[in-house]
């Protein structure tokens, strides 16, 4: 592990730099244990796949001092660096209508069929890497290189709600419209914003995410229960803490 400063007023924690979920686990270990801690002058923390990036006031805190904290903290962590997530079962339409990209996905992949991709696809459990890009936008890893996807050479000017989307060997989710370069291959009916929630984002970094095909007439009904708020976030959640 290497700290290192960022500018007068942050510092980077980096860890080896390769996606892998034990890594990313210590990542969020580390975050956890430097919330918990609550030192004066921290400002910010920023988690990613294999960093840590950490902003905090040098008038109230010296660069050595956090580190030390952190090496401390990163020594006591080596042995139980996994955290607790949560398990989420994310309803997915992969008709053609929402898998705008399904021809290049399978030209790509080499996969035979839609309903074999879809297959693989939903049999995979996927980590919750990090959150970015948009705000809540879950970066899910990893998938097997038989399902990677290079982003679109020209990227769309809008991507829709919910799209479920592929770029090389991660997944992602668009929680807002948008434009984006991902390959679309279905939609969920899941919102992953909710502005009058206590934790307004559907996912945290860590949580696992399994997809499950509906149909067009499932992915509509689950929708409209949505808009209807007679169904919640909590009823596709396997284990974990529930949202409030």
């Amino acid at each position: 592990m290497d700290i290192l400063p960022y500018g007068r007023e942050a510092l980077v924690v980096n860890f080896e730099q390769r996606i892998d979920p034990a890594i990313n686990a210590r990542v969020h270990a580390l975050n956890e244990a430097l919330s918990r801690a609550a030192l004066p002058g921290v400002r910010f923390a920023i988690p990613a796949f294999c960093s840590l990036t950490i902003g905090f006031d040098p008038r109230q805190l010296s660069f050595s001092d956090l580190a030390a904290s952190l090496h401390n903290w990163a020594d006591q962590l080596e042995a139980t660096h996994t955290t607790a997530s949560r398990t989420w079962r994310v309803p997915v339409c992969f008709s053609e209508e929402f898998a705008w990209d399904k021809t290049e996905v399978l030209s790509y992949t080499g996969v035979a069929n839609w309903q074999t991709l879809v297959d693989q696809l939903t049999a995979i459990p996927l980590r919750v890497y990090m959150l970015g890009f948009l705000p809540g936008f879950p970066y899910l890893g990893a998938l097997p290189p038989s399902l990677a996807c290079p982003r679109k050479a020209k990227p769309r000017a809008r991507v829709a709600v919910q799209s479920v989307s592929i770029a090389g060997q991660q997944a992602g989710i668009y929680p807002s419209t948008s434009p984006g370069g991902w390959q679309i291959v279905g939609r969920t009916p899941l919102p992953l914003f909710l502005g009058k929630m206590e934790q307004p984002f559907l996912f945290a970094a860590g949580d696992e995410v399994r997809f499950f095909a509906v149909k067009r007439a499932v992915y509509e009904d689950i929708a409209s229960r949505f808009v209807r708020k007679n169904i919640s976030w909590n009823d596709f959640l396997v284990s974990g803490s529930k949202h409030h």
